[in-house]
């Protein structure tokens, strides 16, 4: 489960190993399932990257990343938190996502709701100190988002 309070969307997102993705604002018996987007190309999509400068050159390759995508007419967005961003791809409302520096319990709960909204995850350990990197897309982006990425932050 990731809860989303009232200051944000107001939504909850859940998953059950092959059972499904879900949100809901109301209470469980209220869920509607979720599923992807069916974006296939960067033009006109709605992304998040998420930009910090914590570590030394941590910056400058997000900054990188951003303007490849916004050459491409891709839509960016930030709402400061992985898990909430992710859930948003989950449901379809934005088409992948990118986390350069971030911690497990960041992420996990979000990796199982996209993966059973039909979408995928990739993590890897990232360049900066016990850190790791996520990629997370409607599936059919995942391919050109980590092409992007490649070895920004490895």
């Amino acid at each position: 489960v990731v809860y989303s309070p009232d200051s944000s969307s107001d939504d909850n997102y859940l998953a059950v190993k092959d059972e499904g993705a879900y949100r809901t604002s109301e209470g469980i018996e209220d869920a509607e399932r979720n599923s992807v987007s069916e974006q296939k190309g960067v033009e006109d999509s709605i992304f998040f990257l998420s930009c910090f400068d914590i570590f030394e050159g941590e910056l400058e390759a997000e900054l990188n990343i951003l303007e490849e995508l916004a050459e491409e007419d891709g839509v960016h967005r930030q709402l400061g938190s992985c898990a909430l961003e992710m859930c948003r791809v989950a449901a379809g409302e934005a088409d992948f996502h990118i986390v350069p520096v971030v911690k497990e319990w960041d992420y996990a709960t979000a990796k199982l709701i996209i993966e059973e909204a039909g979408g995928e995850v990739r993590t890897r350990d990232s360049k900066f100190p016990d850190c790791i990197e996520v990629v997370s897309s409607n599936g059919l982006l995942q391919e050109r988002v980590e092409e992007t990425v490649s070895d920004s932050f490895v």
